[in-house]
């Protein structure tokens, strides 16, 4: 917008120049030239300035973003590794009588982030889970986010790459 009205004024300043030198016969063409070279090089100038305050600002609100980003994940993660432990808490009270899915179908446990909770044995096996007992025993004692914890004394929160099954 702004570029269309100095556009105009430079074709305005353009065509009083051209009239006034078939009147006086030449003597304003060196003062329109540099009328002209002046506003075109006000143009660039302005342009150059919107264009470092476009990027000073994308860059401002990326950093923004990625900042609430970082922490909602952080709060997940702290929030699931609460969840994790009370889960422990609750088994390592009646071990005989836990039931995963009965702890995780409370509203409490109710979260779109975590999809399966799931109870491995020492050996590897899943023993249970929230989305119901394995109709056939699950062997884990392979996977990462198993052998993790088996081969370490520390008492951590581990996330594992991704599996699927």
């Amino acid at each position: 917008m702004m570029f269309q009205k100095l556009r105009r004024i430079v074709v305005y300043a353009t065509r009083r120049a051209k009239a006034y030198e078939r009147r006086t016969g030449g003597a304003m063409l060196p003062f329109a030239a540099f009328a002209i070279m002046s506003i075109w090089i006000g143009v660039v100038e302005l342009n150059r300035m919107f264009t470092e305050e476009f990027r000073r600002d994308a860059t401002h609100d990326a950093t923004n973003i990625a900042r609430v980003f970082g922490e909602h994940v952080a709060r997940a993660i702290r929030e699931t590794d609460k969840t994790l432990l009370f889960l422990r808490t609750a088994y390592e009270d009646r071990p005989e009588g836990f039931s995963l899915s009965r702890w995780t179908s409370a509203k409490e446990f109710k979260s779109e982030l975590v999809i399966q909770y799931a109870h491995i044995g020492t050996t590897g096996k899943m023993l249970q889970s929230n989305v119901g007992r394995p109709s056939e025993i699950i062997d884990l004692s392979d996977r990462e986010h198993f052998t993790v914890h088996r081969d370490s004394a520390d008492d951590e929160l581990f996330i594992s790459k991704p599996v699927l099954g």
